[in-house]
């Protein structure tokens, strides 16, 4: 759930959105309780927000970004 509120979380509404983890921002102007609770509501009672979360994790579990990232962090310790 995101609340447009400064410069960067529209953007990160968006890519929720996009990804199909979560229903769309809420505008700034446009934040109070009834929408609040519609968009909590759409968010966790609609299963497609679930399977498409899970679905993301998995991608992201299978990436191993630690791994990945593990030389550069030492090669980067090793050089400071």
């Amino acid at each position: 759930m995101t609340r447009e509120l400064a410069q960067e979380k529209p953007r990160f509404g968006y890519r929720r959105l996009r990804l199909g983890t979560a229903p769309d921002s809420i505008p700034y102007n446009q934040f109070e309780a009834g929408t609040l609770a519609t968009r909590l509501n759409e968010a966790t009672g609609d299963a497609r927000y679930r399977h498409a979360a899970l679905s993301l994790a998995e991608k992201i579990r299978r990436e191993n970004g630690v791994r990945q990232a593990r030389p550069f962090i030492e090669q980067l310790i090793a050089d400071a």
